[in-house]
């Protein structure tokens, strides 16, 4: 989650346009199961048609702005994760992709508990 991987973005898309043109066009509305923004817990299959043009105003192809914006998630913004969790109700299950340990683990499921217990 930082700047510097910045060209590791552009690396990526590059490879999957090579190898997996059609992910690249994969949309907001193809999400089969919620997945939230880790930067404010929106839900990313809502993401609305004027962020998308809002893109491609930025030079951002437009077919091509969900699949940027799940990595520049992964690879540059940083987590806010009480946020995240603060707007994400009916929570059953959480996924976490981040460094193993049970500090980690504990916490998340603490700041989870937490949220659904009021």
């Amino acid at each position: 989650h930082c700047p510097m991987n910045t060209s590791a973005v552009e690396k990526i898309l590059c490879d999957l346009s090579e190898r997996e043109p059609s992910l690249l066009s994969k949309e907001a509305s193809d999400l089969a199961i919620p997945v939230y923004s880790t930067l404010d817990g929106s839900d990313l299959s809502k993401m609305s048609e004027d962020a998308m043009e809002a893109g491609d105003l930025l030079g951002v192809p437009q077919h091509t702005y969900f699949v940027r914006r799940l990595l520049e998630m992964q690879a540059l913004d940083r987590m806010d994760l009480l946020k995240m969790i603060g707007s994400v109700h009916d929570v059953t299950h959480v996924l976490e992709f981040g460094p193993t340990g049970n500090s980690v683990i504990g916490a998340t499921a603490r700041m989870v508990g937490s949220q659904i217990e009021g």
